[in-house]
């Protein structure tokens, strides 16, 4: 029953997350040793989809799936185990994706791969956005729209 809950609730999920969880699995599995660092991602994918499909499958992929589940979704491993909904995380790697994925960047391109540059555009945008929001929603659009006209190059 609860195997079936999981099955359910990961087959609703687009190929896009599917991909995610796959790969946060793999992350996961490969930090704690439970796989080697040789597995792909597509091997992965390949035992999601058996999964899905009621076919062979490893026992630890399944851990590796619900842990990802948790990391990606609140609680979202005991929720696929108990059939309810699966909420996003409200956290700022989602938000950033929301916010950017529709803008192609070309000058960022040299640091794609640079750590140290990445934890400080990361920094940046964080001390940005906690220093600027408030509960007020109008005061914080009104810092908003200041800060991009601020910023902005005419």
């Amino acid at each position: 029953m609860y195997i079936e809950n999981v099955r359910a609730r990961i087959s609703y999920f687009t190929e896009s997350e599917k991909m995610q969880l796959a790969e946060t699995a793999r992350t996961i599995l490969q930090e704690r040793n439970m796989i080697s660092s040789k597995v792909k991602p597509s091997e992965i994918m390949k035992y999601l989809d058996n999964f899905i499909n009621h076919k062979d499958t490893k026992l630890v992929y399944l851990e590796g799936y619900l842990s990802a589940l948790d990391r990606l979704y609140t609680e979202g491993g005991k929720n696929a185990l108990l059939g309810q909904k699966i909420r996003k995380n409200n956290t700022w790697r989602n938000l950033l994706i929301k916010i950017t994925n529709d803008r192609v960047c070309p000058e960022l391109e040299p640091y794609a791969e640079d750590e140290l540059m990445i934890k400080e555009f990361k920094d940046v945008f964080i001390t940005l956005v906690e220093t600027f929001i408030t509960p007020n929603r109008d005061e914080t659009m009104q810092t908003l729209q200041v800060l991009k006209r601020l910023f902005k190059p005419k």
